[in-house]
């Protein structure tokens, strides 16, 4: 441990020539890691949320699962999620989403059967931009 700092030159060397990536690379590098636990779950989740409606969640399941999607796709730089109205679009592709109303702040999902779940936050502000 703590030997790496005196391979660098090589490392990079070798990176460079064989147009290998760079572990260095600031456009490859991932803002945050979630640890392996977390992982899990949300891959778990995914399959949940593959089988089941969204009529059938809470309120906190609903902003949940529709915050870590919007965010999911709004990290990757090819989605195509660039302001709030890409993100409504989104929103509308689901198959249980009767309508969303857009507020100033915030965005109201209005469910198929009835329910309604408000989104607040920095991604559902009228002037979201990335």
């Amino acid at each position: 441990p703590g030997h790496e700092k005196h391979f660098d030159a090589l490392r990079d060397h070798f990176n460079l020539k064989n147009n290998w990536s760079r572990p260095d690379d600031l456009l490859l590098m991932k803002s945050r890691q979630e640890p392996n636990y977390v992982a899990k779950l949300h891959a778990q989740a995914k399959k949940i949320m593959d089988a089941e409606s969204l009529q059938d969640l809470t309120k906190k399941q609903f902003c949940k699962f529709i915050d870590d999607s919007i965010s999911r796709l709004a990290a990757h730089p090819l989605s195509g999620i660039k302001t709030r109205a890409d993100i409504v679009q989104e929103i509308k592709k689901h198959k249980d989403v009767k309508s969303v109303k857009q507020g100033r702040d915030y965005l109201t999902v209005e469910l198929t059967g009835g329910k309604k779940h408000r989104l607040k936050g920095f991604l559902y502000h009228d002037n979201f931009s990335r």
